[in-house]
């Protein structure tokens, strides 16, 4: 899902948009394009947070294979369809993917609109902190989990 989302480069970006090279889409495609970038990579990163998890539970916890997959996997499953649902439905609602350079991803539209103030920012009026809170901080959480897993193990 995260590569899909680069295939289609500035060509899902708005036309409104000035794009740094050909600009052939409407909002929806960006909405699409942003909400695939989200999902996909921060769903690959979720699940390599918990495949850390799962490794550190085997290896120094002797956990069984039978436990994993029965207590303990499926709580990795809906933490993390959990989150990217919502996050996702939230971000798509406050109009957060907007147009960012190459692709669309959480930004205000038109970009730099917060630090002008002859320009109104007409979409994604919270994209900064909702880039932090729902992107970033997850992400810097999840290098640290991995990072004390690799540590436990070691």
């Amino acid at each position: 899902i995260y590569s899909l989302s680069f295939v289609g480069s500035t060509f899902l970006t708005p036309r409104s948009h000035p794009s740094p090279w050909i600009a052939l889409g409407n909002t929806t495609t960006c909405d699409l394009q942003g909400l695939f970038s989200f999902v996909g990579g921060m769903g690959a990163s979720m699940y390599n947070c918990f495949l850390s998890i799962f490794y550190m539970l085997t290896i120094t916890k002797n956990i069984q294979n039978s436990t994993m997959k029965n207590r303990i996997e499926p709580f990795f499953h809906a933490i993390t369809l959990l989150y990217i649902v919502a996050a996702s439905v939230y971000l798509l609602s406050t109009s957060s993917f907007n147009p960012a350079g190459m692709f669309c991803t959480i930004e205000r539209y038109p970009r730099n609109c917060a630090a002008n103030s002859d320009v109104e920012c007409l979409r994604g009026k919270n994209a900064k902190m909702n880039r932090w809170y729902y992107f970033a901080y997850p992400i810097i959480a999840i290098f640290f989990i991995i990072l004390g897993n690799i540590a436990i193990i070691e």
